[in-house]
């Protein structure tokens, strides 16, 4: 699953799991916001993640989520 510039991540989650198969893996590009964005999500949320350094924008990363 794959989204960019939908929603926070914290609801992002929440749709990808309706479409996630079991073992399967999220890919969100995600802007500069995105420590505060994962810490909410880790707040609620169980899983485990990568960050993927953006090509495009230093500030920025790809969050991989696997295990939700």
């Amino acid at each position: 699953v794959s989204a960019r510039a939908l929603a926070p991540l914290v609801d992002l989650l929440g749709y990808a799991r309706r479409h996630l198969r079991p073992g399967g893996v999220a890919l969100f590009p995600k802007g500069e916001s995105y420590g505060d964005e994962l810490r909410e999500a880790l707040d609620r949320e169980s899983f485990t993640y990568e960050l993927i350094p953006s090509r495009t924008d230093p500030r920025a990363a790809i969050i991989k989520i696997d295990g939700l």
